[in-house]
């Protein structure tokens, strides 16, 4: 059997000095490799620093990245995408 179309993913946490945590998520497929991190206050998980990067894509059409200055602020824990409904991908935060 040949295999047509292989997905990985995978997230890890580790300290960064005595009150930060660097959270990645890393997606690894047949078609994309792209990643996710997040630096986040260790005592309170609210989030510091967010940014995405893309590396690789059909045609290179979606490569880039960007710091997503909307989440700072926000309480980072797994199986949080909730908020990221309210964030205008631009910058700020939707208040509606």
């Amino acid at each position: 059997m040949k295999s047509v179309y292989q997905i990985n993913h995978f997230t890890t946490v580790e300290t960064l000095g005595d009150d930060e945590l660097l959270a990645k998520s890393i997606l690894l497929s047949t078609f994309f490799e792209a990643a996710g991190r997040l630096i986040v206050d260790q005592s309170s998980f609210k989030i510091k620093k967010a940014r995405w990067d893309i590396y690789r894509s059909p045609g290179s059409s979606l490569n880039g990245g960007s710091e997503i200055p909307g989440l700072t602020g926000i309480e980072a824990y797994l199986n949080s995408g909730g908020a990221l409904s309210r964030i205008n991908w631009t910058g700020s935060r939707r208040t509606a």
